[in-house]
């Protein structure tokens, strides 16, 4: 995602089905979040909070490893997993053929 999606209060998915819930964002742009596993949805009881503030990720680190916001108690087992939220990128799908194809080299002539 990009830096500039991610919001205060707002939950968000990982690569690894972790769900992290945004509690601030500090003027050095680090995120003070707190996280839990995707299938554990209910109560407070799975949530756990860094208190570190010199491990807190940079938004632009935090925003990277987030790939689409979700509800706050969203559930892996029971919810679909939302679409990335970057445009141009297709969710799930293979690239054409062909897109991973060595590129002919410019032919610019005798030197």
């Amino acid at each position: 995602m990009h830096p500039d999606q991610i919001k205060i209060g707002a939950s968000y998915r990982t690569a690894k089905n972790e769900v992290r819930h945004v509690i601030d964002i500090t003027a050095e742009k680090r995120v003070i979040f707190k996280a839990r596993n995707s299938s554990y949805a209910k109560g407070e009881a799975g949530w756990y909070q860094n208190p570190n503030a010199s491990t807190m990720p940079l938004l632009h680190t935090f925003a990277y490893a987030a790939i689409g916001e979700v509800p706050y108690d969203w559930d892996s087992d029971t919810t679909p997993p939302p679409l990335p939220s970057v445009p141009g990128i297709a969710f799930n799908q293979a690239p054409p053929p062909g897109a991973d194809a060595p590129k002919k080299s410019l032919d610019l002539g005798p030197p």
